[in-house]
């Protein structure tokens, strides 16, 4: 576990997004203010896709499908409501931009979101200094949706295509200037779990050793120099405003029946009104696999950080803090 205090100084976590976030969806008031003993009921949605087709070229997955559902199903069980469920045909990437996310199908209109596909925390270099080099990081994630308008991907920061037909990478438009392409939690997003590779890339955690077939040693080697300085509060502190916790993975997570139950398995333990952290860590860690499931927090101080990761539950829920309140950030994983 790591906890970061932000200095006075500090910029706010989320910046002004690029355009401003629609209001049709009202803020959640119910998981606001502390609440111990009743489990508070709150609104889950999800995003799934297994199919990469012509548009958006990614190895096609088997079980997105299941983590979502399993989740969203097992915490209607417990008498939460499901708001939405967007298939891979029905998930666009305007859902979670800064602009749209409160519209219908936005991930701010439900309290609690499952999002299951390809992603991961990419980082690029602003500049060298004779203390080591200055990095920032972002998360992109890959919808594919032929009636989309806006591409194939989600990202946290706003990105251009590198016009080099040699490189052929995503990078930053204006580095030193970055923007937020999603800012979460202004609507009712309160919890989110990014079911993703290196959602919440803990530097090499979990990565060094892992070099799937469809990569290169040298694309491997180049994405570990990526993530090596990453951290999930460098990664996602400029998107958060409302949201109080983030569940993801450092290093690659499974698409294996051994696993497919981890959506189902969490909600389990968290819609009856078990700590959230505890439950996604040991839910969401595999041995066999190799998954090493993350968890980030934020409060007003670092010490108020770690005590909402250790304690946060849909029966004891922490008061939500706007960017501008954001002290600290504490990130606990298991590997």
């Amino acid at each position: 576990m790591e906890t970061v205090e932000l200095k006075p100084t500090t910029p706010p976590a989320a910046p002004v997004p690029p355009s401003p976030p629609s209001s049709t969806t009202p803020p959640a008031t119910s998981v606001s203010a502390p609440k111990v003993g009743k489990v508070v009921q709150v609104t889950v949605g999800g995003y799934w896709i297994n199919h990469y087709r012509k548009r958006c070229h990614q190895a096609t997955t088997d079980y997105c499908n299941r983590l979502v559902l399993g989740f969203a199903t097992t915490m209607a069980s417990f008498g939460h409501k499901i708001g939405m469920i967007r298939s891979e045909d029905k998930a666009f990437p305007d859902q979670w931009s800064a602009w749209a996310d409160t519209k219908p199908g936005g991930v701010d209109t439900v309290e609690f979101s499952y999002l299951a596909t390809h992603g991961g925390t990419y980082g690029h270099e602003l500049k060298a200094s004779t203390t080591g080099s200055n990095w920032i990081h972002w998360f992109m994630a890959t919808f594919d949706n032929l009636n989309a308008n806006n591409g194939c991907h989600i990202s946290t920061l706003k990105l251009q295509w590198d016009p080099d037909p040699k490189v052929k990478n995503w990078i930053l438009k204006a580095p030193t200037n970055p923007t937020p392409m999603m800012v979460l939690g202004d609507g009712r997003l309160r919890w989110a779990v990014i079911d993703c590779c290196r959602s919440l890339q803990v530097r090499l955690e979990n990565d060094s050793n892992r070099n799937p077939d469809y990569e290169t040693e040298d694309q491997f080697n180049e994405r570990v120099k990526q993530v090596a300085e990453a951290t999930p509060d460098r990664t996602w502190r400029w998107c958060l405003d409302g949201v109080h916790m983030l569940f993801g993975f450092t290093g690659y997570s499974s698409d294996s029946g051994l696993t497919a139950q981890r959506g189902t398995s969490f909600a389990q333990r968290a819609g009856k009104g078990e700590t959230l952290a505890e439950s996604w860590l040991d839910e969401a860690y595999s041995h066999w696999c190799e998954d090493a499931p993350v968890v980030l927090a934020c409060g007003r101080s670092g010490e108020d950080s770690q005590r909402r990761l250790e304690t946060e539950s849909l029966a004891t829920t922490s008061p939500t803090l706007r960017a501008s309140d954001i002290g600290g950030y504490t990130y606990m994983w298991r590997s």
